[in-house]
């Protein structure tokens, strides 16, 4: 690696028949490499080769997953000051309507290519935190009136990223003058990216969700089954099940009691878990997975890994691997399932008693 001028090459494996290994000069800006150097030195990486190989595998899944980017110049260009404006769109009180639920997603509308039973399914790593799943539903909870049962899904790509982005902003603001650190950041998985469309767009596949050309259903809504897609004069429409309903209504501390010192309530945690339980096999059984893993001793990432290789399909890379288990941490700490100790550059995890309460439910189930 030549940093001065911010080159590096990058030896890729393509799967041909002679294993043959192609090497790809590309232009990268020294800022950039100064960047992932500092990831790598942290540790979150073991070196070059593996952020590349991640980088690249996560945006080829991006890129086949994503729905089709809103339109630009229907989007707000403004961003809200005004925390209370932002804030009076998602409190519970705005709306007592009486809400048609919608049917809950069957497995078959959602089981990916080679799955087979539901509690094998993993949720996509990306997806990495369960406070961007409640602000998207609570905000659809808060569009629906009286006696509807949905809403245009362009429609509601457009105003959700919005006031998203807005709140999102307010949150980094806060995170910013409190030094929130990166598993504690509020406004994590909100699209407050530079590239607006972008960001959008992602928000849009990873925390809503779409139909893919295939027709299987992605996107944490529809996965979780808090929401479900209806097509009326050739348009999707997208509204809420029972359990989105339910979960809408459960006061937050941020949406509902202006407090950030947690993202979710105790109440909101425990009605996940249950509803994980009961309704989506694959997220319940990953958490399983983990929490017993740490439980046994395993407590470092590393280790974690390479364990995991029991658990899931032979064809997922180290790097698949390490991102659908990074997001499953991730969504596991904000609910407060596992806890992490820093030694230096290093990092345990360990189960909490909450955590611990769920391995035992779980195996009562």
């Amino acid at each position: 690696m030549k940093q001065n001028i911010g080159y590096y090459v990058i030896k890729y494996p393509i799967p041909l028949k002679e294993r043959e290994k192609m090497k790809i000069v590309s232009n990268i800006l020294p800022e950039t490499v100064r960047k992932i150097q500092e990831l790598i030195d942290k540790q979150a990486y073991k070196d070059f080769d593996e952020f590349v190989r991640i980088s690249v595998e996560n945006q080829l899944g991006l890129e086949s997953s994503i729905p089709p980017e809103p339109t630009v110049s229907l989007m707000s260009n403004s961003i809200s000051s005004d925390y209370q404006y932002v804030i009076d769109k998602l409190k519970l009180g705005n709306n007592n309507s009486l809400i048609v639920e919608m049917p809950e997603p069957k497995f078959e509308d959602l089981k990916y290519p080679n799955v087979i039973k539901e509690e094998d399914m993993w949720i996509w790593g990306q997806i990495n935190k369960v406070f961007p799943i409640k602000f998207s539903i609570r905000y659809l909870f808060n569009l629906l009136k009286d006696g509807k049962e949905n809403i245009e899904l362009e429609e509601f790509y457009r105003k959700v990223c919005n006031v998203g982005r807005d709140f999102g902003i307010l949150l980094a603001k806060y995170d910013d003058e409190n030094n929130g650190k990166r598993d504690e950041r509020l406004s994590t998985g909100f699209p407050v990216g530079e590239e607006k469309s972008k960001t959008f767009a992602r928000f849009c596949s990873q925390f809503v969700g779409y139909k893919r050309s295939d027709g299987v259903m992605a996107g944490a809504l529809f996965v979780l089954k808090f929401a479900n897609l209806r097509i009326e004069k050739n348009s999707y429409k997208i509204g809420l099940t029972r359990s989105g309903l339910q979960f809408a209504k459960i006061k937050n501390p941020i949406l509902d009691e202006n407090s950030k010192q947690k993202s979710l309530s105790d109440e909101e945690v425990s009605y996940y878990l249950n509803h994980i339980t009961k309704k989506v096999p694959g997220e319940a059984n990953t958490f399983f997975v983990i929490l017993d893993i740490i439980n046994k001793g395993i407590k470092e990432r590393e280790g974690i890994n390479n364990k995991l290789k029991e658990f899931i399909p032979n064809t997922w890379s180290y790097e698949l691997i390490n991102t659908q288990r990074a997001g499953a941490m991730s969504r596991l700490y904000q609910l407060g399932l596992i806890t992490k100790n820093k030694y230096g550059i290093f990092v345990e995890y360990d189960i909490s008693e909450k955590g611990k309460e769920y391995l035992v439910a779980y195996n009562k189930k």
